[in-house]
């Protein structure tokens, strides 16, 4: 322990504050780590060398973990001014433990309105009020039981009781077991009744160091039989168990209203000889030093950064000088560990070889280059997206491109193999003149176009040779008669009306 310079009180507006670091090296499996700020006594000082579970304290504070227990104290010792018997008051809803390998800081901030909140790792895990959350109360109750009271014999406090004129039915049968044999099961098929499940190891050999006269004969360990491991199984088949549809279990008589019930029984309440009423239990007892108490069954706590202060931010303004860059670079010293270890495994799969490896630790590396420079990473998303839509933009335009410089066949034809165009239908009944006015116009140009494309036709089948020349004019002949059947001006008119 230390004393303090000066004796500190905390009483009228002043608030109080303690606060410090704690590094479990080895974790906490059954231990604690507590801050004590000692009592002051003018007329017997407790000599800090000579501390003792006893030692008078006002405050005791930090983390203790076993068993079932794990929990961050704040016990408050009270005086009880009626009987001057000091009473520990504990927090009833403490935070747990950051039971990891890091140094944690712990503050507890008493306000002089009885409010008091404690923190870890400077952020708020627990609250309350010292009038409300504290147990025993600090208060204690003006009211208790009558210890002198005792319920009277015939007081009956059962409100229900088994049915008495219930009785169990015939047929009900106590000793049927809740499980039986699955008759409807069948041996599976390949079951090996005959081979055993476990044998010698046939690849165990002798110990040269082994003495048969000293350690006996020498027998080989057993292992699964790899042939009941290849089928559904072996050894003695046994039929499985299901649950017994005439399964009843105990009777019991169902319960029904007790007539007797009174009603459940109480002492007589009295008052308190020890009631009191403190209504500031913030201005508490003066303190003169601060102790440290530390117990474990693993050793390696380290504690740092002691702070006892009337003001949170001042704390707070210290840690983030100390505990802050101490836990920034032991976080860091983390993931340079685990980044370092994830590069060793990555290693080992490139050097393994495989697809799926690959594919791993490539992915591993994007998503670890995400989580670093998310920034970075979201742009380049951004820029890589942003070029896939352009180039599949001035694909698709160039695709466009190509669609529209491709000519579109003629409707008719001066080859031979070209069957007739088939006779179109009708115009729609009741048509308007307008219409067909518009339409002819550009049938005539249609025409026109046409009339032009076979020119250009038949003045290229000239120079082709006699040959060509013969086939041109039987072509001409044919394309003349087609004309005059298929392709008259009315036929066009047709055609064009149906298309549009």
């Amino acid at each position: 322990g230390v004393p303090f310079s000066e004796v500190v009180e905390v009483s009228g507006k002043k608030d109080f504050v303690v606060q410090y670091e704690v590094k479990l090296q080895q974790s906490l499996v059954c231990g604690g780590a507590y801050l004590k700020l000692l009592r002051h006594d003018p007329s017997s000082e407790p000599k800090l060398s000579k501390l003792q579970n006893d030692t008078p304290y006002v405050v005791m504070f930090g983390p203790d973990k076993c068993g079932t227990t794990n929990k961050v104290h704040f016990i408050l010792q009270h005086q009880n001014p009626l009987t001057g018997k000091w009473e520990e008051k504990h927090h009833t809803k403490p935070p747990q433990v950051k039971n990891d390998r890091q140094t944690h800081l712990y503050t507890l901030h008493i306000k002089s309105n009885n409010d008091f909140t404690m923190y870890v790792d400077m952020q708020e895990d627990a609250k309350g009020n010292l009038l409300q959350d504290m147990d025993p109360p600090v208060n204690p109750p003006a009211m208790i039981d009558d210890s002198s009271d005792k319920k009277p014999k015939d007081w009956v406090d059962d409100e229900m009781i088994p049915d008495p004129n219930a009785s169990k039915p015939d047929d009900w049968d106590e000793d049927a077991p809740a499980m039986i044999e699955d008759m409807d099961a069948e041996m599976p098929e390949g079951w090996l009744e005959d081979a055993p499940e476990y044998i010698a190891d046939p690849e165990a050999k002798v110990p040269d160091d082994w003495d048969e006269e000293e350690d006996g004969e020498w027998e080989a360990p057993m292992v699964p039989n790899p042939a009941c491991q290849e089928g559904p199984g072996c050894g003695q088949w046994v039929r499985p168990m299901v649950a017994n549809p005439n399964y009843r279990g105990k009777w019991n008589a169902a319960l029904i209203r007790n007539p007797d019930f009174v009603g459940a029984w109480k002492p007589k309440q009295v008052e308190n000889p020890d009631f009191f009423e403190d209504p500031d239990p913030h201005s508490m007892a003066r303190m003169s030093g601060l102790a440290v108490e530390i117990w474990t069954t693993n050793g390696g706590i380290l504690m740092d950064n002691l702070v006892v202060s009337h003001s949170l931010d001042s704390a707070f303004g210290y840690a983030e000088k100390t505990w802050k860059l101490k836990s920034a670079a032991e976080a860091n010293a983390v993931r340079m560990a685990a980044k370092a270890e994830r590069a060793k495994t990555k290693q080992a799969q490139l050097e393994e070889g495989g697809l799926f490896n690959y594919m791993n630790v490539y992915a591993s590396m994007a998503a670890e280059t995400f989580v670093e420079q998310p920034v970075v990473s979201a742009l380049t998303g951004v820029v890589f997206m942003t070029a896939i839509i352009l180039i599949m933009g001035k694909l698709r335009g160039r695709a466009h491109r190509h669609q529209a410089a491709t000519p579109t066949p003629t409707s008719t034809s001066t080859s031979r193999q070209q069957a007739p165009p088939s006779a179109p239908a009708p115009p729609p009944a009741g048509a308007q003149d307008d219409e067909e006015d518009e339409e002819e116009e550009e049938e005539e140009e249609d025409e026109d176009e046409q009339d032009q494309e076979s020119e250009d036709e038949r003045a290229s089948a000239k120079g082709s040779g006699d040959e060509a020349e013969d086939d041109a004019d039987a072509d001409a002949e044919d394309s003349e008669d087609e004309k005059e059947v298929y392709t008259g001006p009315t036929l066009r008119r047709r055609t064009r009306r149906v298309k549009d």
